[in-house]
C-alpha cells in the first residue's frame, strides 16, 4: 500500500505573524522587482508590499528630464506607475488583467499609479484608447502622470477623462510648453466640471505652467490642495506676455490650504502672493544656473518677511536638484 505525499500550503500567517512578514517585506523596498513578485504570493503579501511601494516607490525616470534645467527633483515625485505608451501597450493591459484579475487582486496597479506617455508621435492613437483603459480600472487609481504634446490634439481631448478618476489623489501634468500650438485655446475650451474630493497634490511641469494651472486647476481645486509645483515664469519678457494674455502670478489667494509649494523659476508676484497661504510649511525655489532671475528684491523681502517663522525654505540654483540647507529667516 502506498501512501501519497501531498503539499499543503499554509497561510502566511500560520506561519508567521503578519507583523513578522511586515518587517520582512520592507527590507526589500529597495528591490522594485522583487517587490512586484512578493504582491503574487498572498492577498496579506500583496496588501504589504502596497504598503511598502506608495511610502517609498518614488523613483526617478530619466526620459522625464529633458527641459527641466537637469532638475533631477522634479521628478522624483513621479510615481514609478503603470506606464503606457502606445494603443497596444493598453489593449494588451486590458487583455492581461481582464484573465488575471484573481491573481492581481483589486488593485491591477502595483501603485496606485498610471503614466500616460507616448514614445512617439507615432503612437498618438494612445490617447484614443485612454477613456477604454480608464473606464474600466480609473477606481483603482491616485496618482496620474499625464503628457501633453501640442502636435498631438488627441492628447487634449482626451484629457477630461483623468478629471474624472474619482479616487485621485495627486495629479502630474507635463508639456515642454504650455503656450505652443493649439494647447492653450484648446484647454479654454475643455469641460472640467467635476469635483475629485481627494485630489490634494498637483505637479505643471514645462514652460509657461501659469496657463493650464490658471485655467484647469485653481479655480476648482485650488482650495483643497496640499501640495503644488509648477515652472514660473522669471523672465520679464515672458511674465509681461503672459499678463497680457489676463494670466496673474497671485496664486497664493487660491491656496488657503497650501502645505508644501515648490516653484521652479520664480518671480516677485508669486513669492509676495504666498503670504496668503496662511498653512504654508514648506517653500522650495528652484532655477536654472545658467539664468538670472528678475525678482525685486524689496518685493522678495517684504514676501520673505511676511512668511518668516513658518515655513521651512529650500532653495537651489545649480540645477542638480539637490536643495540647500533648510533653514528660518
Amino acid at each position: 500500500m502506498t501512501s501519497e505525499l501531498k503539499s499543503v500550503r499554509l497561510p502566511c500567517r500560520e506561519i508567521f505573524p503578519i507583523e513578522v512578514w511586515d518587517c520582512i517585506i520592507r527590507t526589500l523596498r529597495h528591490s522594485f522587482p522583487v517587490l512586484l513578485n512578493c504582491r503574487l504570493v498572498c492577498h496579506d503579501w500583496r496588501k504589504i508590499t502596497d504598503k511598502v511601494l506608495q511610502q517609498g516607490g518614488l523613483l526617478w525616470n530619466p526620459e522625464f528630464s529633458r527641459n527641466t534645467g537637469e532638475d533631477e527633483e522634479t521628478y522624483k515625485e513621479q510615481m514609478k506607475g503603470t506606464r503606457f505608451n502606445s494603443a497596444s501597450s493598453i489593449q494588451k493591459f486590458i487583455s492581461f488583467a481582464s484573465r488575471s484579475s484573481p491573481l492581481l487582486g483589486s488593485n491591477r496597479f502595483p501603485l496606485h499609479s498610471i503614466v500616460i506617455f507616448p514614445t512617439s508621435h507615432d503612437h498618438s492613437d494612445l490617447y484614443l484608447k485612454v477613456p477604454l483603459l480608464l473606464s474600466q480600472f480609473g477606481d483603482e487609481v491616485w496618482h496620474c502622470t499625464y503628457y501633453v504634446n501640442e502636435c498631438i490634439p488627441q492628447s487634449i481631448l482626451a484629457l477630461p477623462v483623468i478629471f474624472q478618476l474619482e479616487n485621485l489623489k495627486s495629479l502630474t501634468l507635463l508639456s515642454y510648453d504650455w503656450s505652443r500650438g493649439e494647447i492653450e485655446d484648446a484647454l479654454k475650451r475643455l469641460d472640467i466640471n467635476s469635483k475629485l474630493k481627494n485630489l490634494t497634490q498637483v505637479n505643471i511641469l514645462g514652460e509657461h505652467a501659469i496657463i493650464p494651472l490658471s485655467i484647469l486647476i485653481l479655480p476648482n481645486y485650488g482650495s483643497q490642495l496640499k501640495q503644488l509645483y509648477f515652472f514660473c515664469d522669471n523672465d520679464q519678457d515672458q511674465v509681461e506676455t503672459m499678463r497680457e494674455k489676463g494670466y496673474s502670478y497671485n496664486v497664493g489667494k487660491y491656496l488657503p490650504n497650501m502645505e508644501k509649494f515648490k516653484v521652479f523659476q520664480p518671480n516677485s508676484e508669486l513669492l509676495l502672493s504666498l503670504k496668503e497661504c496662511s498653512e504654508l510649511k514648506s517653500l522650495s525655489l528652484k532655477s536654472k544656473s545658467q539664468s538670472t532671475a528678475n525678482i525685486n528684491l524689496e518685493d522678495l523681502m517684504g514676501g520673505l518677511n511676511a512668511l518668516c517663522g513658518k515655513v521651512d525654505f529650500a532653495s537651489s540654483s545649480n540645477g542638480t536638484g539637490k536643495t540647500g540647507d533648510k533653514s528660518g529667516c
